[in-house]
């Protein structure tokens, strides 16, 4: 489940791509952090700045956070199935 609701006001979303190191570019981080000097690269999502907690379908949602979700299921190779959009128990959207 993806708490889209926490990011609303947000303008651009950062999502962690890969890491990089002295060896370079890779998208497997270390066990041991303390050896290795290890830096994450970042994408720059827009983000959909709107009040989304009213939503109660998925075809309401901003195409911001649509895009959003689709790029989160193809980095994870997962659909998503629910989509929160508030803290209460009838706020979740079923994908």
């Amino acid at each position: 489940m993806t708490k889209a609701d926490v990011l609303s006001d947000l303008e651009a979303i950062q999502v962690c791509t890969a890491y990089t190191s002295g060896e370079g570019p890779t998208m497997e981080i270390p066990y041991d952090l303390e050896k290795s000097s290890f830096s994450p690269m970042y994408k720059s999502l827009p983000g959909w700045n709107t009040d989304i907690t009213q939503m109660s379908q998925s075809m309401e949602l901003p195409e911001n956070l649509k895009s959003y979700v689709y790029k989160l299921e193809q980095a994870l190779h997962t659909p998503m199935s629910f989509l929160s959009v508030g803290p209460d128990r009838d706020q979740i959207i079923e994908m």
